[in-house]
């Protein structure tokens, strides 16, 4: 499967996350530290340009191939948190992230 994409920067996507109080407002002090979607300081979306492509492919034909094998998707869950689009909840992102465990048979540490 090779899928991809790109974002385009437009005003009124700007617009509309600043109104809906999503984006970033820590970058206006110091752009080098607004972008840390991981941190738990986090405080909202920083809107910017991007592409990119992702190829996924059967492990067996990988392997047939002789292909290098950067990682293995062993399990997946997926989160829908709408109580704030820019920081979903802890408990939520907790339990997304146990779903992924238990469907890849990993035991939680």
């Amino acid at each position: 499967m090779l899928c991809g994409g790109t974002d385009e920067l437009h005003p009124l996507t700007v617009g509309t996350f600043d109104i809906i109080e999503a984006a970033s407002t820590s970058g206006a002090d110091d752009p080098t530290s607004a972008s840390r979607p991981f941190d738990v300081n986090r405080d909202g979306i920083v809107c910017s340009e991007g592409a990119g492509i992702l190829l996924l492919e059967n492990y067996e034909h990988a392997k047939e191939r002789g292909s290098e094998i950067l990682a293995e998707i062993t399990g997946f869950s997926s989160l829908c948190d709408s109580s704030n689009m820019a920081s979903p909840s802890a408990d939520a992102i907790n339990l997304c992230m146990k779903d992924a465990l238990k469907d890849a048979g990993i035991a939680e540490s």
